[in-house]
Parts: C-alpha cells; sequence; structure tokens
C-alpha cells in the first residue's frame, strides 16, 4: 500500500475522533478474559456489526465461545406484501449472512432471537429482563447499547444488562452507536474516563464494512441512525469503543 493510500484510509479526527485519540487502547484479554464467553446484546438487527463487529472477529479467531442475543426483528413489516412472520425470517438471514461476512463460523456464534416490540422496549423491560436472565451466566462478559445512547430501545437494552449482570455478578461493557451524532470532545454526557478503544487492522474494518452492506433498510429499527452519515462515519473509524 504507498503512502497516499494509507493515509487516505485513516480516520480523519475531526469533533469526538479527536478525543479518540487521547483514550487508552484495550487488548481482547482485557475485555474479554480467556475462559469466558461473550454475550452480545443487539437491539435491533446490525447493531452487532455496526458496534463490535470488529470484536466478533476477534474473539472467533481465539475460539472464544460467542453469544448473540437479537432483541427484536427491526421495525414492522413495511408492506400488506410482507407478513411479520415473512420479516422476521428475511432480517434473520440477513443476519446470518452478515456474521459470514465477518468470517465467523455459524458453530461458534450461538444466536438466540428475543422478537421483542421494536421501539418499545421500554415498556417491555421487566419482560427483557425475565428473558435475558434465562439466557445469561455469571461468568458472562455482557456487551450491551450503552444506557445513555440517545436511542430509546438501545437504552432501555442497556438499562436490563445492567440489571441482569448485577443479579448474577456478570460484567457489563456498554458500546455507543448513537452517540457519536452530535457530541463534542467537550460533552460532558459522554464518560471518555471509562472509554476504551479497540484497534481494527485494514482486514477487520473491510470485512465489518462488508457485513454491514448486507443488511437491508426494511430490517432497520425506527429511529435508529442513518446508514448514510452516522453509520458511515462509524465505519470509516479504526477503532470500536467500549465503555468499561
Amino acid at each position: 500500500m504507498d503512502a497516499k493510500t494509507a493515509s487516505e484510509m485513516q480516520p480523519r479526527l475531526g469533533g469526538p475522533c479527536r478525543q479518540l485519540a487521547l483514550i487508552e487502547d484495550v487488548n481482547i484479554d482485557a475485555l474479554v478474559p480467556p475462559g469466558r464467553r461473550a454475550v452480545i446484546l443487539a437491539a435491533h438487527p446490525g447493531d452487532e456489526v455496526l458496534a463490535c463487529g470488529g470484536l466478533l472477529q476477534l474473539l472467533s479467531h481465539r475460539g472464544h465461545a460467542l453469544q448473540l442475543i437479537s432483541i427484536t426483528d427491526g421495525q414492522a413489516a413495511p408492506s400488506r406484501q410482507s407478513s411479520p412472520e415473512g420479516h422476521s425470517v428475511a432480517c434473520a438471514m440477513e443476519s446470518t449472512d452478515s456474521l459470514r461476512r465477518l468470517g465467523i463460523p455459524l458453530v461458534q456464534l450461538k444466536t438466540i432471537r428475543g422478537r421483542f416490540q421494536a421501539g418499545d422496549i421500554e415498556n417491555q423491560e421487566n419482560a427483557l429482563l425475565d428473558f435475558l436472565m434465562r439466557h445469561l451466566r455469571p461468568n458472562d462478559v455482557v456487551f450491551s447499547p450503552w444506557r445513555s445512547d440517545g436511542s430509546a430501545d438501545h437504552e432501555a437494552v442497556g438499562r436490563v444488562a445492567q440489571s441482569c449482570t448485577v443479579l448474577l455478578g456478570a460484567q457489563q461493557v456498554e458500546m455507543p452507536l448513537n452517540a457519536w451524532r452530535g457530541t463534542s470532545v467537550d460533552d460532558p454526557r459522554i464518560p471518555w474516563w471509562r472509554a476504551r478503544k479497540l484497534a481494527l487492522d485494514i482486514t477487520a474494518l473491510a470485512r465489518k464494512r462488508h457485513a454491514m452492506n448486507s443488511q437491508a433498510s426494511h430490517c432497520l429499527a425506527p429511529k435508529t441512525v442513518d446508514r448514510n452519515t452516522n453509520e458511515r462515519e462509524q465505519l470509516q473509524l479504526h477503532w470500536e469503543l467500549f465503555f468499561v
């Protein structure tokens, strides 16, 4: 790769990205110690790839046990030609394809679908707590959306994940998805002191971009981030951000 191409691949350190340069790096063993299972809670289809597609690749390469819990199947079926059942199947197939594009063997990652109603998780938190308590273990490292992410669904899943991990004695790691939009390096809402960044190499980043391309718009949740702006910015970063 020539110098010009390498330069073009680097993220532009503007806005919150300048703060990223100051955030402590974290290695994979510090996030998920050997022998522990990583559980990813995705409020909506595609969230797992956007928030931690690189992390999933690294954990897979190290042979970690992985579990993805997809809380919803995205927004309701958009037309009379698409039944709720058909929509659910289509979203499940897209999720499977995105994981394949990440290079993760499906036998290594167990997927559970919660089929909660997207856009209304905050009114289903008790049911979600019962659901997650049946599937989480005390030794898990649970990756959830950040509790102050700016999306009602993300925040509800983050709150319930916190309750579960406290009850079980498990570990919660939070992932910001919407938080990049409209923030600045001095934004007091962002807990920079808890932030750690996981570096992605060019191969991991390319696989992550490829995986996101498998997510069709009809499986997105209501009021999710604009895939032409915020998600594009995240996919240009060479890091994934976690609050520990």
